[in-house]
């Protein structure tokens, strides 16, 4: 497979000016250089080059912006500068001791519920790593009842 080049300054292009637009619309809520919101900026940027590159339709793509603009909203209704006293009120009852106990307690269960889940799966289904078919295990290993497991490797390890 040959690549073109001749995509790449268009690529560039599209990078920066959606960067300075999602830079623009977030950069209040960025406090630092390793805030998590730049991880989730970053996405965003390059997630929308590879929608307005990849996709023919301009429903589609309008569709997306529209989908991004109504995440953005929402951030900023709720995601106010510090000083919001609807933030602080959640913070003020907060007893760090107790919550420290509940947040241990409940990662060791979920740790719990997550082994005995997938050796159950092991044990019925197989390792689909290991099976003559892996690619295609992965999928049906999933099938016939066993979606729940599914949903709690989705929920709980990823």
């Amino acid at each position: 497979m040959a690549i073109s080049f001749d995509l790449l300054p268009e690529l560039i292009g599209y990078s920066i000016l959606m960067g300075i637009i999602y830079f623009l619309l977030y950069w209040r809520y960025i406090y630092s250089v390793i805030d998590p919101l730049i991880t989730f900026v970053i996405t965003c940027v390059f997630g929308s080059v590879l929608v307005i590159e990849a996709l023919d339709d301009p429903k589609q793509i309008i569709h997306f912006f529209v989908c991004q603009l109504c995440v953005f909203l929402g951030f900023a209704w709720v995601q106010q500068r510090t000083g919001n006293p609807a933030l602080q009120k959640v913070w003020q009852g907060v007893d760090v001791r107790s919550d420290i106990a509940l947040l241990r307690s409940l990662v060791y269960i979920f740790l719990a519920i997550y082994l005995l889940s997938n050796l159950f799966l092991f044990y019925t289904k197989g390792i689909a790593l290991f099976s003559d078919t892996p690619s295609s295990d992965k999928v049906t290993n999933y099938q016939g009842g066993f979606g729940l497991f599914r949903k709690i490797n989705l929920a709980i390890g990823g």
